[in-house]
């Protein structure tokens, strides 16, 4: 934006750019009186600002019913029955305790994706202890009951006969027994290798939001400085076209500076405000209970 560039160029002469124009426009029209310059209209400021900021006034509010709509689809109600706290708000949230820290595995295990992986490993695994029990006798304990002798006493005393004892199966073909064990195994390894995935992708995405949310906390202080320094410039321009020093074209391009300088700042309270839950996302602390 054109305010960056005068800042930098600002900055490399050791004054505030917007200064540096207002002072130019000084010394360009120093030769004329003060009664000849044009004085501000009384509440023109005001309506220009008022002006210039309505036809983005609707783009917002359809953006902030829009995100109302996604919170209520997050939360599993119909659209209509949003949070109604949340519709009040005016302001981007902002992390009021530090990053949480500590154990970096703790943390890793704390996002669901990694637990999947890991109780899919846990099975995968268990799964080979099934195969191998296969190669092993399988012994059972049986009962038998019967009745021997003649129709008319059969169930009676003198018949019945009754019998306990082990059962021991051996199959004596393992290779069947063994390609399962084999098979568990192959699944066990890609198991394996979609976990090590899952935990590769977490730090990834944990160190790229890390980065992205120290370096937009960076830029969000270099935004406030420039807004501070073109905010100061639009009061002395202001103060010099009042007083009839310089005409309103500089004056103008000072509110048209500061403007831009406000509406980066916002931009970049909300980018900062995306980039605090992408992190809590990242570290699994977001709908963790542990």
């Amino acid at each position: 934006m054109q305010w960056d560039s005068r800042l930098q160029r600002g900055r490399a002469t050791g004054c505030d750019p917007a200064l540096a124009a207002t002072a130019g426009a000084k010394h360009r029209h120093h030769g004329t009186s003060a009664p000849d310059r044009p004085r501000s209209a009384p509440g023109f400021d005001s309506r220009f600002r008022t002006g210039r900021a309505d036809p983005g006034k609707h783009s917002l509010e359809a953006q902030r019913t829009n995100a109302l709509c996604r919170l209520a689809a997050l939360t599993g109600k119909p659209l209509a029955e949003y949070p109604r706290a949340v519709e009040s708000c005016t302001t981007a949230p902002r992390m009021e305790q530090p990053i949480p820290v500590g154990d970096g595995t703790a943390l890793l295990r704390r996002r669901p994706d990694v637990r999947e992986a890991e109780r899919e490993l846990a099975a995968a695994t268990a799964r080979i202890g099934v195969a191998t029990a296969d190669l092993y006798p399988s012994v059972a304990l049986g009962a038998s009951v019967r009745s021997t002798g003649a129709i008319r006493d059969f169930l009676t005393t003198p018949t019945n006969r009754f019998g306990i004892g082990l059962t021991i199966h051996w199959q004596a073909n393992q290779n069947v027994a063994r390609e399962r064990i084999a098979e568990a195994s192959a699944a066990a390894k890609l198991a394996l290798a979609s976990f090590d995935g899952v935990v590769l992708r977490a730090l990834r995405e944990t160190e790229s939001a890390l980065t992205t949310f120290s370096r937009d906390r960076q830029r969000e202080g270099d935004l406030a400085t420039a807004q501070d320094r073109a905010r100061e410039a639009e009061q002395q321009a202001r103060h010099l076209y009042t007083g009839g020093k310089i005409d309103f074209l500089p004056f103008l391009d000072a509110q048209r500076t500061l403007a831009s300088a406000d509406d980066a700042v916002a931009a970049s309270h909300a980018r900062l405000a995306t980039d605090q839950v992408a992190l809590f996302l990242a570290l699994g602390v977001v709908g963790s209970k542990g």
